[in-house]
């Protein structure tokens, strides 16, 4: 379970007790990436108020269910399900996210249904099934975002190819965009932006395009390096794709702007993560080339054998993690998060009573760090407010530009004086004067009553208008 998805989890634990999707009580923001996964999480929690069991319980339950529909519906040939069972257990990138407690699973999930729903209209020429695809393509954007980049193009191939009437593309539009507009129009209304806080913390830190460049292909190499099979298995679903046509060119075109997308942001900090979309993109192109796929499959799954070992088995022994900041997110988690352990010692960490026993009041502390984010919020409680110097669940924060250079997906900021201070008086104490400003407009969208005039100028301000000069705030202060 890792720190990424404590995130989440104390988010939940906050919305299932009264005091809304928060990641801090009394600070509307948006910490999570993936409001889809969110609401199936808190779902779980309302029912069985046991956030650690849930999050496992879930993960593990769709994983599977993943697997059942990759494996039955995807290939026709027992053979052939058994290939691609085979690939996804000795691929370590897959393994790894599969419990992980992020929304992995059911981004997967949604995925495949995404590509089958497509593969259905185009067949049999099927409004119904064009509409669906549509839908469940929204529900992708909002289990994961980015992964609107590897569906775009097979959506427009299925638009072009079908030539639907008006009335039957307007029917599909709207099962497209309505989920997400939905989504988005309550972001905005509750949390005064369209995009979740760690949008404007990631994307926008400052950082020049050729390191980030050189980042991502680092994220690249250093992934071949532990997990082989998964990045081999792409390349080769991949131009099996460009040398086809129709739906397997499509995919492979989506794949590739993905991946090079992952290389634009520089990767990540959670080695191989970035991966599994595409992974799952390329086995369903080799599944639907059965003359080359029992060859190329069992290759694969030979190559795979003796990645298995790190895939399923090894938890120990190597770097956890690397000089440039990808992190074997598996292995470091292991020891103390693992489920294994909770089973058999019965060791899950029971947070409900913090909970419990928390009255709505001024935070009686106020932590600053940056990494650990998730784990602290939980172990902390409610009562404790965290002020997350990377930005990821702090609205002022996100805002300010990163010091140089950081580790990716850590970009920290340096922090004004007297913020933890104005945060735990609950008034803004800060001295700069720009920083103030964007201060006052942040208190009033994140902390004021939601359908006042100015916290609606104010919202306007911090998506659209006022622009401030903080390129000084990048200068690193050690």
């Amino acid at each position: 379970m890792s720190d990424d998805a404590a995130i989440t989890l104390r988010t939940v634990m906050n919305f299932t007790y009264g005091y809304g999707p928060v990641f801090n009580v009394g600070e509307r923001v948006q910490a999570f990436t993936h409001p889809l996964w969110f609401i199936v999480l808190a779902l779980g929690h309302s029912i069985f108020h046991d956030i650690i069991k849930v999050a496992f319980a879930v993960s593990i339950g769709v994983s599977l269910l993943f697997m059942l529909l990759v494996t039955q519906l995807a290939c026709r040939r027992f053979l052939h399900s058994f290939i691609i069972a085979a690939i996804f257990m000795s691929c370590k990138s897959y393994v790894d996210f599969s419990s992980s407690g992020l929304e992995n699973p059911l981004s997967n999930i949604l995925l495949t249904l995404f590509i089958l729903a497509s593969i259905q209209a185009l067949e049999a020429q099927s409004t119904f099934s064009m509409v669906a695809a549509g839908f469940i393509g929204s529900l992708v954007y909002l289990t994961r975002a980015d992964l609107i980049l590897l569906i775009f193009p097979l959506s427009m191939y299925v638009a072009v190819r079908l030539r639907p009437r008006k009335s039957q593309a307007l029917l599909a539009c709207c099962a497209a965009l309505i989920p997400a507009l939905v989504w988005t129009l309550f972001s905005i209304i509750y949390y005064g932006a369209p995009f979740p806080n760690t949008a404007y913390a990631k994307i926008g830190p400052g950082t020049p395009l050729l390191f980030s460049i050189l980042q991502g292909w680092t994220y690249v190499k250093e992934s071949f390096s532990v997990d082989p099979i998964t990045l081999t298995t792409i390349t080769i679903g991949i131009l099996v794709g460009l040398m086809s046509g129709g739906v397997e060119r499509w995919l492979s075109l989506g794949a590739t702007l993905y991946l090079l997308y992952v290389l634009r942001v520089g990767g990540d900090f959670m080695s191989g993560r970035f991966f599994v979309a595409p992974l799952i993109v390329s086995v369903i192109i080799l599944a639907r080339k059965p003359r080359y796929f029992t060859v190329i499959g069992l290759g694969l799954v030979v190559c795979g054998a003796f990645n298995f070992n790190a895939a399923i088995l090894e938890q120990r022994g190597t770097t956890v993690w690397d000089e440039h900041g990808i992190a074997d997110e598996r292995r470091f988690y292991w020891p103390l998060r693992n489920l294994k352990q909770m089973v058999l010692f019965g060791d899950f960490p029971n947070y409900n009573g913090m909970w419990d026993a928390y009255t709505q009041r001024p935070p009686l502390e106020v932590k600053r760090i940056c990494g650990g984010l998730g784990y602290l919020g939980l172990e902390k409680g409610p009562d404790v407010h965290i002020v997350d110097t990377c930005g990821l669940s702090d609205p002022l924060l996100a805002r300010l530009p990163s010091r140089p250079y950081q580790r990716v997906g850590h970009w920290e900021r340096n922090v004004p004086a007297n913020y933890e201070m104005s945060v735990k008086d609950d008034r803004n104490l800060l001295a700069d004067e720009d920083v103030r400003g964007l201060y006052d407009d942040i208190r009033l969208v994140t902390r004021g009553p939601l359908f006042t005039r100015e916290r609606w100028r104010a919202i306007y301000d911090l998506n659209l208008g006022k622009k401030r000069d903080l390129s000084r705030w990048s200068a690193y202060s050690p």
